[in-house]
């Protein structure tokens, strides 16, 4: 940060009510012998109290300006040894400043508010409390601008806390934009298959996938750029992809839901039901049946969004291998997952007792303002 970029952001209040209570310490330190030498009436409340309030609220004038120029003030690496020490000398000048003025202060204000004073006669007190207070001033303003490099380190410090995570969450939205299109072109591969094979045998029937296809395409490219979406929207898509898969199955699949309804504005991930749905119609029409039926379900449970899904297929042969090995539906899911929730998730493969597989995700239940 240089001088150019600094810009007085904190209030002068804070400033003065600073000034305040440091002028009050000195003003009570400067009368503590008094009260251990039991002379309280020989102590000059006008003297030594204006002296340090002129001494301490001149400085509030000053601060700002030592903020805006810390440059000049500070020794600067890649800076030559003469352009520092003009530097060392600037500060050594804005010390002697503030001595000069801050006493001049006092002496206008002790003359107006106390009584006149002899200047002529008191000039060289005058000149060694100027000089003496030019050592305390220097020695201050050291302080302030200690505080002043202290509070810059720690601004470039959560600068770049801000540019790390920035980076992180485009890595993170990168990531998952890709995990995305990944899952789009093998969808659309797998209905377009869908679509050819219709072709032949039902030009009717291919013809009205292709219109649902294009609703669902359209649908897709609107929730393009969302990472997540409602549990509602999520379900709208996976019902229009399920009126696809119908037309091509005719009354041989069935999906019974089990929502609650209270869920609807959970936030899911855009597309992690679909290679479920899809997985489940593939092991679902095993050789043993002639109909699928899929199941899917969401509930809460605790501060998770449970959602499963099931078929009543042949099931899974080797499910530890499915678990350390799966295919590119359920990998996608797992990765999305784990980019987005880190380690607050979990994905488990499971066999029905009465046949089929089943796949559960629970992820954080997060609900959007709007009401189901």
């Amino acid at each position: 940060m240089n001088n150019s970029d600094r810009r007085w952001t904190f209030g002068y209040g804070g400033l003065l009510l600073a000034a305040l209570i440091i002028s009050l310490v000195f003003l009570f330190q400067s009368f503590i012998p008094y009260i251990y030498s039991d002379s309280f009436e020989d102590y000059n409340w006008g003297f030594e109290g204006i002296a340090i309030v002129a001494h301490y609220f001149f400085w509030v004038a000053l601060v700002p300006l030592i903020y805006r120029n810390l440059d000049y003030l500070t020794w600067q690496k890649g800076c030559r040894f003469i352009q520092n020490s003009l530097h060392i000398l600037l500060g050594l000048i804005v010390a002697l400043v503030h001595s000069i003025i801050s006493y001049c202060l006092f002496l206008g204000l002790y003359q107006i508010l106390v009584r006149p004073m002899d200047i002529a006669s008191a000039w060289d007190h005058i000149v060694l409390a100027i000089l003496a207070g030019a050592v305390s001033s220097l020695l201050e303003l050291w302080l302030i601008i200690g505080m002043f490099v202290a509070y810059t380190y720690y601004r470039r410090y959560q600068d770049q806390l801000v540019r790390i995570a920035n980076t992180e969450k485009a890595l993170s939205n990168a990531r998952l934009t890709a995990f995305r299109m990944q899952l789009q072109p093998h969808f659309l591969f797998n209905a377009l298959n869908s679509v050819m094979s219709l072709i032949d045998i039902n030009a009717k029937q291919a013809k009205d996938m292709l219109g649902e296809l294009a609703i669902l395409m359209r649908r897709l490219l609107k929730q393009d750029q969302q990472h997540s979406v409602t549990l509602d929207e999520e379900l709208e898509f996976i019902r229009s992809y399920l009126d696809i898969e119908s037309i091509r199955f005719s009354d041989r699949l069935s999906v019974d839901y089990s929502i609650d309804v209270e869920l609807g504005n959970a936030l899911v991930p855009n597309l992690i039901l679909q290679p479920l749905i899809e997985n489940a119609i593939k092991h679902g029409f095993s050789p043993s049946t002639e109909h699928c039926r899929i199941s899917l379900v969401a509930r809460q449970h605790g501060e998770q969004l449970v959602m499963r899904v099931t078929d009543n297929g042949k099931g899974c042969e080797d499910l530890n291998r499915v678990k350390h090995r799966p295919g590119v539906g359920l990998s996608n899911v797992r990765k999305r997952l784990e980019q987005m929730f880190e380690e607050e998730y979990y994905l488990k493969l499971f066999e029905n007792e009465s046949g089929g597989f089943g796949v559960e995700l629970g992820i954080p239940l997060i609900k959007t303002g709007l009401s189901p």
